[in-house]
């Protein structure tokens, strides 16, 4: 079963409430085809609503979750700027708009991680890709120096999303899967939209065989790109209501920091 299809099977299973898996498959080109998958019609409006809902996370949230898991010595956070902040927002609306094609689509989430590996400038970003060369060796050993250099980057800049996310990344890979999901909730806490600590979670909790919170994160997880026709005959873009949901998280994070910049600039007058 491709990734995809084990997506909406996971996904539409947990929205729609059926008891099988039901109603969303990728319509052959010609768009017009036929659903395959039997199961009770369902109005598309119906579904694109339940979808949105179904992306649930919030910063607050976010924050609320499991905070005994959260407890690390990281350095008080650092909110990105906003021009940060503004050139997220870019990329993550033309993900909704390029929310067919694959090809641009994959263009933007390169952009995006590289945007991510450099935000703390070019010196910090050559660091943590040496880190994380050192973790794709596979090597034990040389697994606890990539742990040390994630951890140090992390210190030295705090709020900085990307030394987490890849020691997240780390301990998944030594199956400590319980850490693996502390930290990237502690990447969504910085940045909410975070599709790699998003999956990241899906994975620690199917891992360790908590199906309910594996659906859950599931359901906000980044869509695959194309158009899925439901039962009754109509067509979603999944990813399109993903981008459009990450986008106003990201607006709300922009208005917190403009507002958080002008108490500053009072303070000082």
């Amino acid at each position: 079963m491709s990734w995809r299809r084990a997506y909406l099977l996971a996904l539409l299973g947990g929205l729609l409430g059926a008891s099988s898996f039901p109603l969303l498959r990728r319509p052959a080109a010609p768009t017009f085809c036929r659903p395959l998958l039997s199961g009770a019609a369902d109005d598309i409006e119906a579904v694109r609503s339940r979808l949105e809902k179904s992306l649930s996370l919030t910063v607050e949230n976010i924050t609320a979750m499991d905070s005994r898991e959260q407890e690390t010595a990281m350095a008080p956070q650092r909110s990105p700027g906003l021009l940060t902040l503004d050139y997220e927002r870019t990329l993550v609306v033309l993900l909704g708009e390029q929310a067919e094609d694959v090809a641009r689509g994959e263009t933007i989430l390169e952009q995006l991680w590289g945007l991510w590996f450099s935000e703390r400038g070019q010196e910090a970003g050559k660091q943590l890709e040496a880190a994380t060369r050192l973790m794709e060796t596979l090597d034990p050993i040389t697994w606890c120096r990539a742990a040390g250099a994630f951890q140090n980057l992390a210190q030295k800049h705090p709020g900085w999303a990307e030394p987490i996310n890849k020691l997240a990344t780390l301990r998944f890979m030594q199956g400590n899967f319980n850490e693996s999901i502390a930290l990237c909730k502690q990447v969504l806490e910085i940045k909410p939209w975070h599709f790699g600590a998003i999956g990241g979670i899906t994975m620690g909790y199917s891992k360790l065989g908590d199906a309910g919170e594996a659906q859950f994160w599931m359901r906000n997880s980044l869509p695959p790109p194309g158009k899925f026709m439901v039962e009754s005959g109509g067509i979603i873009v999944p990813r399109k209501v993903w981008a459009a949901a990450m986008s106003a998280l990201i607006d709300q994070r922009i208005a917190e920091e403009k507002k958080k910049q002008q108490q500053q600039r009072q303070g000082k007058d």
